[in-house]
């Protein structure tokens, strides 16, 4: 992330109980086809759940290197869609 510009630092995976009873949410975004398909469609609010699909990159085989560029490739294709996503989409 840091090669895009951004810093996780600080960052770290949270349980969604982390965010019960801290307001709600209007949008909830999937990227993960395995999520979809098996985990309930439970959270904090009442908002819009949308599924993006895209590769999981830990499931790419291949040499270190390229499972950095699948990496590298999914990353950016998120980006692409969150920067076009307001105008594509009937929200």
């Amino acid at each position: 992330m840091e090669e895009a510009g951004l810093s996780l630092e600080g960052q770290s995976s949270k349980d969604v109980r982390t965010y019960r009873g801290h307001g709600d949410f209007g949008y909830v975004f999937r990227v993960c086809d395995n999520a979809e398909k098996n985990c309930p469609r439970l959270f904090l609010t009442p908002g819009t759940y949308l599924h993006w699909s895209f590769a999981d990159p830990t499931a790419h085989a291949g040499s270190e290197e390229q499972q950095l560029e699948k990496f590298r490739q999914v990353r950016d294709q998120i980006d692409h869609k969150i920067q076009t996503w307001p105008a594509a989409e009937n929200y």
